[in-house]
């Protein structure tokens, strides 16, 4: 009986000190650092051991202390300034593309409901009119793309709604007739063929 106690003694003799494993386990597991708030300590560290710098170097160039507290003072304002214009300037920048970006959108938009509306045969001419007066702000899909069945139905529905929009019947569609309609019209091309031959 006394054997296994011995084997279990060298076990424990041979394995590693539990604190020298070779895999040791990650920082953030075994202490939950919080590594925002160091980086927020090693900025102050830094920050300080810089100011400290500075006030070396403005007194190896002649100044006195409280020059150099003004010339901090002053440092530290403009730095501040030069920040604040480039977050105005950042903030400026994405208000103008955020601006453009739906700019050249609307105009997507547009430009699908006149291939509607001229896709239903209107005019070119009432086309801009139609454009202007169809409810197209949801012609945008979740994806961010155009959905061209709602632009054509936000135009079917400005149709219904001012029906002289519509195209007339009499509108031209390619083949023009040429010549005067009376009661007695001239016979076809057809009919003078028919006649010549002998045909009725």
């Amino acid at each position: 009986m006394a054997e296994p106690n011995q084997n279990q003694n060298q076990a424990a003799a041979t394995d590693p000190v539990p604190g020298n494993s070779p895999n040791p386990a990650p920082a953030p597991a075994q202490g939950g650092k919080n590594y925002e708030e160091l980086f927020d300590k090693l900025d102050n560290i830094l920050s300080k051991r810089s100011e400290g710098l500075a006030k070396s170097a403005l007194k190896d160039n002649g100044l006195e202390d409280e020059e150099i507290k003004t010339a901090l003072s002053e440092y530290r304002v403009r730095k501040a300034q030069q920040a604040q214009e480039i977050q105005n300037n950042l903030a400026t920048l994405t208000s103008e593309n955020q601006a453009l970006k739906a700019q050249i959108l609307q105009g997507k938009i547009e430009s699908a409901a006149a291939r509607q509306a001229l896709g239903l045969g209107l005019e070119a001419k009432s086309v801009s009119y139609l454009v202007k007066m169809a409810d197209l702000q949801d012609a945008v899909n979740d994806e961010g793309e155009i959905d061209e069945e709602k632009v054509k139905s936000a135009i079917e529905k400005v149709l219904e709604d001012v029906p002289g929009l519509k195209p007339s019947a009499t509108q031209n569609t390619g083949f023009v007739k040429v010549g005067a309609q009376g009661g007695n019209p001239d016979p076809s091309h057809d009919d003078r063929l028919r006649r010549a031959f002998g045909l009725k």
